[in-house]
């Protein structure tokens, strides 16, 4: 009832949001974070192949497998500690950031629904609005009701001032209440005489002119205030802001997550090795998520 186009755009792109969050927080919690090797021969801070020398080529060895006498242990500390330092922030914190900008959306756009200053007239303004889809009336009858029941004299005496009551006051209840103006009559959709198009019986009538009185002090008392729009516009504004920064940083920062990793880290009294080349394997999959 309360949600325009924009509102709900904003409520499915929080949803898909969240969804990357978790199933990529999902993945960075049960596969490796990071895959790393020691270089075995660096030059100027990078990973290069070992020269080959005139021996070498005279007599080839052998082809054997490149051991580099690094248990499983050394291995994990290696991962946790290229992980840690070398990884850009972007690319290590990518799911949170996610869910993070997905909770900021559901609060701004659910804010008013809880804050105590709005939610009570937004929820007096939908019970108020469903009582009218409800009620049977038309606006006709009901206008000539509030007027009759407000100036009780003969109908012959008073016609000339009885229509224009009728007008103004139907006029009133068009601008207070809008949604009855596409409501059809009962009479329209065949389901009482065309002789009933009159004045609301007694009991009818009290209910007419109360829903009537009550959306008019409702209008008056939102109007004054206007909390509920300021808040409104407010909120939408953040979620602007939100979604064009999200954009910007994202567009940046994506060039960051990168499937190799080059980790230079002082560690070689722990591992014998100062340099090593390790891979992240969910850039990929993250980068394509960005």
């Amino acid at each position: 009832i309360l949600k325009p186009w924009w509102d709900v755009f904003t409520d499915y792109l929080s949803i898909i949001m969240l969804m990357i969050a978790v199933f990529g927080g999902t993945l960075q919690v049960t596969q490796d974070k990071m895959i790393c090797l020691p270089c075995k021969w660096v030059v100027n801070m990078s990973c290069e192949t070992k020269p080959i020398s005139n021996i070498t080529l005279l007599y080839p060895p052998e082809p054997k497998g490149i051991q580099n006498d690094l248990d499983r242990h050394q291995y994990n500390f290696v991962d946790a500690v290229c992980y840690e330092n070398k990884l850009h922030w972007f690319a290590k914190y990518f799911p949170y950031l996610v869910l993070l900008h997905t909770l900021i959306f559901l609060a701004c756009s659910n804010f008013w629904f809880k804050f105590p200053r709005t939610s009570s007239k937004l929820e007096h303004f939908v019970s108020i609005l469903l009582k009218c889809f409800d009620s049977p009336w038309t606006t006709r009858a009901l206008s000539e009701t509030v007027v009759e029941e407000s100036d009780p004299k003969p109908v012959g005496k008073t016609n000339g001032s009885m229509d224009k009551k009728t007008s103004s006051v139907s006029e009133d209840v068009e601008a207070s209440v809008p949604m009855l103006q596409r409501t059809k009559s009962r009479i329209e959709q065949g389901i009482v005489d065309r002789s009933e198009t009159g004045v609301l019986d007694k009991k009818e009538g009290e209910q007419a002119k109360a829903l009537f009185e009550k959306v008019k002090k409702f209008r008056i008392h939102v109007e004054e205030g206007d909390i509920v729009y300021r808040l409104y516009i407010r909120q939408t504004i953040i979620k602007v802001i939100k979604f064009i920064l999200i954009i910007s940083y994202t567009a940046y920062y994506v060039r960051y997550i990168r499937f190799s990793v080059v980790c230079p880290v002082n560690i070689e009294k722990l591992t014998g090795y100062s340099m090593f080349y390790c891979a992240h394997p969910l850039a990929t999959l993250f980068k394509s998520l960005a």
